[in-house]
């Protein structure tokens, strides 16, 4: 097991050394305390680390007609910018697996769900596409509560006023380029942070300094 893009400092703050073995990482289960932690999401801002993720890159000119095979919902190539959550079915209508699209341009389909990287390898078929793995690159941090968006505004040098849910936009963090998308699992307001990951202490630092007048 090994630490993610944040690991040197939610180590640091893991008083109830709970960890939570995901895939080859480890991350904290409860820092503290489970009761305030949730309710920091419902009342305040809470920070998680994702990172473990398995996240995979479909790049090539068919990208988006080889997910639209796939998966359920359609993948339009005119909503680039967007993250839509969609549900994979196999020629049966099996549920394989559920997961985000993230349509990054026309040549470019990024896939966020459990580990099917090796199902949607298996059917490339005759599509012009490459399949990366990329789960190990980036950081990821899920930024949720109803003071998450006055966080990202003390940090990012543009107002994400404008970003509607499933939107996203890559912003400037503490000099790093993290892809700020508006998104989340927890019932409330909440962005996912998607940073490379030698920038990831850098912008935890940001998010902690920003977040510690709302409680984070």
């Amino acid at each position: 097991m090994k630490g993610t893009a944040f690991h040197e400092r939610t180590k640091q703050l893991n008083l109830s050394t709970a960890w939570f073995g995901w895939g080859e990482y480890v991350i904290p289960d409860v820092y503290a305390n489970v009761e305030t932690e949730l309710l920091a999401i419902r009342s305040s801002v809470a920070v998680i680390d994702m990172s473990p993720l398995p996240t995979f890159d479909i790049e090539g000119p068919d990208a988006i007609p080889m997910v639209n095979s796939l998966v359920t919902r359609n993948i339009d190539p005119h909503k680039i910018g967007r993250a839509l959550f969609t549900p994979a079915c196999n020629d049966e209508g099996k549920l394989i697996c559920d997961g985000l699209v993230f349509i990054l341009a026309n040549n470019h389909v990024r896939y966020c769900s459990d580990n099917v990287f090796d199902w949607f390898q298996d059917h490339i078929d005759s599509f012009d596409v490459t399949l990366t793995d990329s789960t190990h690159d980036f950081g990821l941090l899920s930024l949720q509560g109803p003071c998450a968006k006055h966080v990202l505004d003390a940090v990012t040098k543009v107002p994400i006023e404008g970003l509607k849910f499933g939107g996203l936009a890559f912003e400037e963090i503490a000099g790093a380029s993290v892809m700020v998308v508006r998104q989340g699992f927890t019932g409330a307001l909440g962005y996912e942070l998607w940073v490379d990951n030698s920038d990831g202490l850098a912008v935890w630092d940001a998010i902690m300094e920003a977040g510690a007048a709302f409680g984070i």
